[in-house]
Order: structure tokens, then C-alpha cells, then sequence
């Protein structure tokens, strides 16, 4: 016996699917690659790949993309939703390439030599107090402290 769909049905269905045609995209495609690779990925907080690697944002809202890789300096990336003036929704940057800066190469890896007036001691301890607090706030998911703004 073979049953058939009321067209009724079928049609409700057709219609409800080309009705979505005109709806924007949910997701947008965003690579994420550092130099060196396999640098840890943190998604709005939570570790989620490591580069290179593609991930499938949500265009509904802004996200924090934060890499962290041993023996380099973090990078914070704030992919945002943005709208075209006709309307379409999309994030930028579409894609995340970053340069990794060594530690070792400022000189973050050993102990901070000293200078008259402790001037390069101060520099090194407040740079490495700016990555402990970005560390902080990208855990909580808040905005992180700009340089210059009051605490």
C-alpha cells in the first residue's frame, strides 16, 4: 500500500522554504591562522581547536578570539557583527592571520634586567601585569581594559 502526502502539506513545506531564502546566514566561516602554528584557540572564553583551524561563528552577536601559544605573547582578536546597509549581517574581520611575538624576543623570558631608575624592570612587570589581566578578562568574557582607560 502506498501512501501519499497531502499536497496541502507539501506546499506549506515548499513555501516555508523558499521564505528563508531571503534569511540571513546564522553562521559565517572565519579561518584562524597563526605564525607558528598551534597556537591554543579560546572561543568567548573557552579553548575550542588550535590554528590552523576554521571556525563556524554565530552572526547574531560579537566574539572574542584570543590565541595563546608557550613562548609568545597573547593576541586578542574581537571579531564583530556588523550590518551592509541593505540589511546583511556579517562578521569582521572574515579571517584571522597573526604573527605571534616571541617572548624571548622582548625579553619576557628571563628575569628583567635592571637599568638606572629600574625604568626597564617597571616596563617588563607592567606588560606582563596588562597579559595577566587580559588573561582575567577573557575568561569572564568582559571587555578588556584599553591602555589608558580608568580602572
Amino acid at each position: 500500500m502506498r501512501r501519499s502526502i497531502p499536497r496541502s502539506l507539501l506546499l506549506a513545506a515548499a513555501l516555508t522554504a523558499s521564505s528563508c531564502l531571503s534569511c540571513p546566514p546564522a553562521f559565517q566561516r572565519v579561518n584562524v591562522r597563526s605564525e607558528p602554528a598551534g597556537a591554543d584557540i579560546f572561543l568567548d572564553g573557552e579553548m575550542v581547536k588550535q590554528t590552523p583551524a576554521r571556525l563556524e561563528l554565530s552572526t547574531l552577536q560579537d566574539h572574542k578570539v584570543y590565541l595563546k601559544k608557550d613562548g609568545y605573547r597573547p593576541e586578542l582578536v574581537v571579531v564583530e557583527r556588523k550590518r551592509t546597509k541593505d540589511g546583511v549581517v556579517y562578521l569582521s574581520p572574515p579571517d584571522i592571520n597573526i604573527t605571534l611575538q616571541s617572548l624571548a624576543s622582548e625579553g619576557l623570558d628571563r628575569p628583567p634586567s635592571t637599568t638606572e631608575g629600574g625604568s626597564e624592570r617597571k616596563k617588563t612587570e607592567e606588560e606582563l601585569e596588562r597579559e595577566r589581566r587580559l588573561k582575567i578578562e577573557i575568561e569572564k568574557g568582559s571587555k578588556p581594559e584599553q591602555p589608558g582607560e580608568p580602572r
